[in-house]
C-alpha cells in the first residue's frame, strides 16, 4: 500500500464476485473511497473518476475478462498506467505507461507496445503468500524412487509444442512421472485427450497423474509436496503458479522467449537467485531438467531452503517494493506531467510511421498547487488504482 501521507487511494470495484480478498482491500481505504462500478456505463464511471479528481490511474486488467478499458479509453485521469494483469500491450493511446522490468522487457525487445515502458529495478512484481500454508515436506523422489515433474498451469498454455518437450523430459529421465493439475480434468474426455497426446510420444498413462482443482488454497499448495521439479510452459510462462511453486520449495525450469509473456518465469527465478534454471533453447531446457534430476541431494537441499530464500528476497518484500520502486515511479511521472512532458511514445527502429494507436497527448495540466490522486479498478481479481498525491 502506498504511503497514506503522500497518496490518497481510491478503489473502483468492477468485480462480479466478492470474497475475503475483497474485504481485505476494502479495509485499506476509507469507505467513501471504495466504489462499486460493476454494470455502470463507461461514461458514467469516467465521470465519477473525474469528479473524484483522480490524477494517476493504474489499470490492472488489460484485455482480461470484465476489464474496463472502455473507461480508460475516455482518459478520465491525466496520467494513466497499466500494470501486472495482462502480459501484452493494451493498444490504447490513452494509456501512457506500462510497468515492467529489464528481464521481461529487455531494452532490445522487438515486441511492440503502444505504452511507454517503465522498467522497475529488479523484478516488476511481488508475491505475498496466503496466511495459512502447508509445510514443505522432504523431496518426494527420495521416498518414491522416481522424479515427479509438475505443472499447475492453465491447459490453454499446454500446447502441442509444450507436450512434445515435456515428453522428451520424461523420456530422458527414466521412470519419471508428470503431475498436472487443472480444473479441466474434472472431465474424463479432457483427461483422455491429454493422455493420448503423450501416448503419441511413447509416454504411457501410468506415468501421468491428472488432478482437478483442490477445494482450498491450503490443499492446492499441499499438492506441491508431491512434486520434485516444476516444468514451465511456453510461449506463455507462469506467474502466480511459479511463485506458489517456489514458495513450496519447488524450482521451475523455464524456456526464455522473446516476449513479455514468455519471460515472466525467468524474471521470477532470477529474483530468487535461480536464473540458472532458465533455458534459451528447447535442447537446453531438456539438458537442465536432466542435470537437476541427476543430483537429487542438491535438489533436496534447495527444497529445504527455498521458502526462506524466497521470503528473504525482494520478491516477497512488498513494503520495500512500494517504498523504493513503485512510489518513486508515481512521483516521477506525475512531476513529468506537471512540467509539461511531451506525450509518451514507443521507440521504433524502422522509418515507418508509428502505429495509429500510439499514445496521444496528456490531458491539460492541473492548476498550481493541485493535489495528486491515484485510483484502482477491480476486474475479477485485478485492480486499477487511482490516488491523490499531496
Amino acid at each position: 500500500m502506498v504511503t497514506k501521507e503522500q497518496f490518497d487511494v481510491f478503489v473502483y470495484n468492477n468485480s462480479s464476485r466478492e470474497d475475503d480478498k475483497t474485504e481485505l482491500f476494502k479495509s485499506l481505504v476509507p469507505p467513501n473511497q471504495w466504489k462499486k462500478v460493476t454494470g455502470m456505463g463507461a461514461h458514467e464511471v469516467a465521470e465519477i473518476i473525474r469528479d473524484d479528481q483522480i490524477d494517476i490511474l493504474i489499470e490492472l486488467a488489460g484485455h482480461t475478462a470484465n476489464n474496463r478499458l472502455d473507461v480508460i479509453a475516455l482518459k478520465p485521469a491525466p496520467v494513466q498506467m497499466t500494470y501486472i494483469g495482462y502480459n501484452n500491450t493494451t493498444g490504447l493511446g490513452t494509456i501512457d505507461y506500462r510497468l515492467v522490468d529489464e528481464i521481461v522487457d529487455p531494452l532490445d525487445s522487438q515486441q511492440p507496445f503502444s505504452e511507454e515502458l517503465v522498467r522497475v529495478p529488479g523484478c516488476f512484481l511481488c508475491y505475498t503468500p496466503p496466511s495459512r500454508v502447508p509445510d514443505v515436506e522432504d523431496l518426494p523422489a527420495l521416498r518414491n524412487g522416481f522424479v515427479t515433474f509438475g505443472s499447475f498451469s492453465c491447459l490453454a498454455k499446454v500446447g502441442d509444442p509444450v507436450v512434445a518437450l515435456w515428453a522428451r523430459c520424461l523420456q530422458e529421465v527414466p521412470n519419471s512421472r508428470l503431475l498436472v493439475k487443472n480444473k479441466g480434468f474434472y472431465s474424463q474426455d479432457i483427461q483422455a485427450t491429454f493422455i493420448n497426446k503423450f501416448k503419441a510420444y511413447g509416454i504411457q498413462e501410468h506415468r501421468l497423474k491428472l488432478l482437478a482443482l483442490a477445494p482450498t488454497s491450503y490443499e492446492h499448495l499441499n499438492i506441491y509436496n508431491e512434486v520434485d521439479l516444476a516444468l514451465d510452459t511456453f510461449p506463455y510462462s507462469n506467474t502466480t503458479t511459479t511463485c506458489e511453486s517456489l514458495f513450496m520449495g519447488v524450482p521451475a525450469v523455464c524456456l526464455i522467449g522473446t516476449t513479455h509473456g514468455a519471460r515472466v518465469c525467468h524474471t521470477l527465478m532470477t529474483a530468487v537467485g535461480l536464473g540458472e534454471f532458465s533455458a534459451s533453447t528447447q535442447e537446453e531446457y531438456v539438458t537442465k531438467v536432466k542435470g537437476v534430476c541427476s543430483n537429487l541431494q542438491t535438489l533436496s537441499m534447495l527444497r529445504k531452503n527455498l521458502r526462506q530464500i524466497m521470503l528473504s528476497s525482494p520478491l516477497c518484500d512488498g513494503p520495500g517494493f512500494v517504498r523504493d520502486k513503485y512510489e518513486p515511479i508515481l512521483r516521477e511521472k506525475w512531476a513529468a506531467y506537471c512540467n509539461g512532458r511531451v506525450p509518451s511514445q514507443q521507440v521504433f527502429s524502422s522509418s515507418d510511421l508509428p502505429d495509429p494507436l500510439a499514445p496521444g497527448p496528456f490531458a491539460p495540466p492541473l492548476a498550481p498547487g493541485a493535489s495528486l490522486c491515484v485510483q484502482v479498478f477491480e476486474a475479477e481479481r485485478y485492480w486499477c488504482v487511482g490516488a491523490w498525491w499531496s
